[in-house]
């Protein structure tokens, strides 16, 4: 399966999320949905916030130039929560990637959080 492939059909097919990306752990893009253009130095930044998150609750995480609400990391410092007025969104760090996954109203954020962790696991079981 291609890297779009994941974002058509296990991100964006469900209907949970509704903009979503995969970039390599150095910021590059692997696959991301129309229009939704996340820079490298956004990715690093969420990928260091993962272990010291004290930047992230003061500034907040961006995501292709929108400003979220930093709300958690994750117990194994894999997974970064965030919202804003109308949806939210996560990220999700695997052995060699980063899944960022977006959710607008009405959709409720344990939807959307399943559908991008359930792919995180999946990849780390094959070493990506």
């Amino acid at each position: 399966m291609s890297w779009q492939s994941y974002i058509d059909t296990s991100l964006i097919g469900t209907t949970w999320i509704t903009k979503a990306a995969i970039h390599g752990l150095d910021g590059s893009k692997w696959a991301s949905s129309a229009g939704f253009e996340i820079t490298p130095g956004e990715i690093k930044t969420m990928i260091t916030g993962m272990s010291n998150m004290a930047n992230l609750a003061r500034d907040g995480v961006y995501i292709a130039g929108e400003k979220y609400i930093f709300l958690r990391v994750n117990h194994d410092e894999t997974a970064i929560y965030f919202k804003k007025q109308h949806g939210g969104g996560l990220c999700v760090k695997t052995i060699q990637a980063v899944i960022v996954g977006i959710y607008e109203d009405p959709i409720q954020p344990g939807q959307a959080t399943t559908v991008v962790e359930k792919l995180g696991d999946y990849l780390r079981q094959l070493n990506f």
